[in-house]
């Protein structure tokens, strides 16, 4: 190879790992980093709550719902009751202080393909919450059912307890 073929290549070397540092430190820091020990979701691994369950749950009230979605699809539509709190939240300790750990909880994501929804599960059960469950069918399925949905904006602080 040429010299200036070996410089180029060496100098593209470089950009590529300035690059791949730079992405990593600012997913470090930022609120909405994608955490990178995440193992993936198993479909059958968590409690299962269906669609009737779930139209049970948004009735009586008797579980906290957990919409583990980004922030700006929470905004524009959601399961009534629910509050956001995003499945990569670094607060969640601090979102979840207040909580009871038996307390009943459920989460949801997009859809039974986005797996956002149990890996907040599985967070939650490592944090010690012992009642989690996922509505796997998520917000797709809760919707198509013309269910009713929310789209003001209720966080976490303010129900949680």
């Amino acid at each position: 190879m040429k010299k200036e073929t070996m410089v180029t290549l060496r100098q593209m070397l470089w950009i590529v790992l300035l690059a791949l540092t730079l992405g990593l430190a600012f997913n470090h820091i930022s609120a909405s980093g994608i955490p990178l020990d995440v193992t993936v979701a198993q479909p059958d691994s968590m409690a299962r709550v269906t669609l009737v369950e779930m139209k049970q749950i948004v009735e009586r009230g008797s579980r906290l719902i957990l919409d583990a979605r980004y922030p700006r699809f929470y905004k524009r539509a959601h399961i009534p009751g629910a509050l956001s709190v995003p499945y990569n939240s670094k607060q969640l300790e601090t979102l979840m202080k207040d909580v009871a750990k038996d307390r009943a909880i459920v989460t949801y994501c997009f859809s039974e393909q986005c797996p956002q929804g149990e890996i907040l599960a599985r967070r939650l059960k490592q944090m010690g919450f012992t009642d989690v469950a996922v509505f796997y069918e998520g917000f797709s399925v809760w919707k198509a059912a013309q269910q009713p949905v929310e789209n003001k904006v209720e966080y976490h602080e303010k129900t949680a307890q």
